[in-house]
């Protein structure tokens, strides 16, 4: 049986079975309140994790160096990630049901309405953050990964560390 029969059978059942749709269907809803919209952003995030892993995965098998703790250390990672997308879309969501939160977010600035998305602002921070670790892994791999586009992401990831300190 190949994977997309796999796949396709657990649909078929998922979509029979009832009592597991009803089960599964108030965690699903919390999750994705929580988290927010899966846009293309989070899905970015997700992408750029997932290949992190991979480029991880094969860096430590090629170097001998594939430990339990390294695999803890990812699922960590995933559950911060994760805890820190929906604490920022949490945010946004206090910040634009209240009146003063609603002036911090929407800034009129020079005639000019500026919108200011928390969980948008953190999503981009941890992509960066991913690509980051992405190139250094490539790098490590053999890969020919210019200078410039390491550095320049470092500038970038430094100067939202910089606003985040502040």
């Amino acid at each position: 049986m190949s994977l997309s029969d796999s796949v396709q059978q657990l649909l078929e059942t998922f979509m029979e079975n009832w009592s597991l749709k009803i089960l599964l269907s108030p965690f699903l809803a919390t999750f994705f309140y929580m988290v927010g919209h899966v846009d293309e952003l989070f899905l970015y995030l997700a992408t750029l994790f997932l290949l992190d892993l991979i480029f991880g995965l094969t860096r430590a098998f090629l170097n001998h160096d594939i430990t339990s703790k390294k695999g803890k250390y990812g699922a960590g990672k995933a559950l911060l990630y994760l805890s820190l997308v929906v604490v920022a879309n949490l945010a946004d969501k206090v910040f634009l049901a209240c009146p003063v939160g609603q002036y911090l977010v929407e800034l009129e600035t020079f005639g000019v309405e500026i919108s200011i998305q928390i969980r948008a602002f953190v999503i981009s921070y941890l992509c960066v953050t991913e690509m980051i670790s992405i190139l250094e892994h490539l790098k490590a791999l053999g890969a020919p990964v210019p200078k410039t586009i390491v550095r320049r992401l470092r500038v970038y990831k430094e100067f939202h560390d910089e606003g985040i300190k502040k």
